[in-house]
């Protein structure tokens, strides 16, 4: 395995994924952040819209890949 490679995820086996930052790094920035980010409220939708809401996690690991890459 390459340096800065894990293992990826998803059920495809033998698949490298390159990442931009150790996910031990993403947890401590997380766990330090966490207490920041509002309670989710759910609320019903006037449509009844089907969506499931994205994980707060999912957006920050995406958020912190932006600011790590600098786009």
């Amino acid at each position: 395995m390459t340096p800065g490679a894990i293992q990826s995820p998803d059920d495809r086996v033998g698949v490298l994924v390159m990442v931009a930052l150790h996910p031990r790094i993403v947890d401590a920035v997380r766990a330090s952040v966490e207490p920041l980010i509002p309670e989710h409220r759910p609320m019903p939708h006037p449509l009844g819209c089907n969506r499931h809401r994205i994980a707060d996690r999912v957006c920050f690991e995406g958020i912190l890949r932006g600011l790590v890459i600098g786009c």
